[in-house]
């Protein structure tokens, strides 16, 4: 992970943020990815459905 580099702490220190915050913003991250990729799924099965494609 970046912010474990040395270049990753000094940014996350010259921005005040802590481990927490950044394990926080990154579990959000991943909550707002899988979600996406979930939506994404959805839409490609729905035209594969309208199109024909579909197993």
């Amino acid at each position: 992970m970046f912010f474990s580099t040395p270049v990753g702490k000094a940014l996350a220190k010259q921005n005040n943020l802590t481990e927490e915050d950044i394990e926080k913003e990154r579990e959000e991250y991943q909550k707002i990815l899988e979600e996406k990729k979930k939506e994404v799924a959805q839409e490609l099965d729905k035209w594969a459905k309208e199109n024909g494609v579909c197993k």
